[in-house]
């Protein structure tokens, strides 16, 4: 008897309005230069959820699940870090002058 090899594939799920969790967790920030000192240390970003807005063409929108305090952190971005000549080639490349 001979085992089979192949692979059985299952359709992705499909969902008529996407709702997608966004869990509580901590992040450890570093300020860069310019940036205030107060940004420096562990903060605990909230709870939410991601959906789609209830307003027309709006498109996804966060909600959050917690009650936050006013200046609180709600989400970071990743940004790279280049040097002046780096980002004079992008500049040229971007706008051509």
């Amino acid at each position: 008897m001979a085992l089979s090899t192949m692979r059985i594939s299952y359709p992705p799920v499909r969902f008529d309005d996407p709702v997608f969790a966004v869990r509580s967790r901590r992040v450890v920030l570093k300020p860069f230069e310019g940036q205030p000192k107060k940004w420096e240390g562990v903060f605990r970003l909230p709870e939410g959820v991601l959906e789609m807005s209830g307003i027309k063409g709006a498109g996804m929108g966060f909600k959050l699940k917690e009650d936050v305090r006013a200046g609180a952190i709600l989400s970071i971005y990743a940004r790279n870090i280049i040097s002046e000549a780096d980002a004079e080639i992008l500049k040229v490349k971007v706008c051509g002058t």
